[in-house]
């Protein structure tokens, strides 16, 4: 970062790049694109560039300490955990029930929270876009018709996030 910033012809105190490389985690472009934002504001605003300053500009960048960095490994392991399911039937291609809502679960709940394309969870469970789409909207069209199952799931991805 310090590197990026020095191409942009700034200099970024220490503090401020320790508390930057604690907070943005998730990818270099983020990244790059919170130091541009950072160095625009501290220019169009006069202000000298402190923890304080970053905290204003990026505060919808930033992750609290406590969070969790989801990724789609992560969800299926909890949902096999949960179902106790081992993570290989979720990706496997066994349809029994159990295993099948298990699976339209995970794919689910890691388009819900990590907004990938179909195409993408289609890679992830070796499936084409079509038939994770399917498995999506089935889970979306169960939380509509049951109020039940809908407070699991949604108690389920806020779990997962702390």
């Amino acid at each position: 970062m310090r590197k990026k910033a020095e191409g942009l012809n700034t200099v970024i105190p220490g503090d401020v790049l320790n508390f930057l490389a604690e907070k943005l985690t998730n990818n270099v472009r983020q990244m790059e694109g919170a130091i541009k934002r950072i160095i625009a504001f501290s220019r169009l605003n006069g202000e000298a560039i402190t923890v304080s300053l970053v905290n204003d500009c990026i505060s919808d960048l930033l992750t609290t300490s406590n969070a969790v960095r989801l990724t789609p490994e992560k969800i299926i392991s909890k949902v096999a955990e949960k179902y106790s399911i081992s993570e290989a039937d979720i990706l496997g291609n066994k349809r029994t029930s159990n295993i099948m809502s298990a699976r339209h679960i995970s794919i689910y709940v890691i388009k819900k929270t990590l907004d990938l394309s179909f195409k993408a969870i289609g890679k992830l469970f070796q499936k084409d876009h079509a038939t994770i789409m399917h498995s999506y909207k089935q889970t979306e069209k169960d939380i509509k018709n049951d109020s039940t199952f809908e407070i699991e799931i949604n108690d389920f991805i806020k779990e997962l996030s702390q």
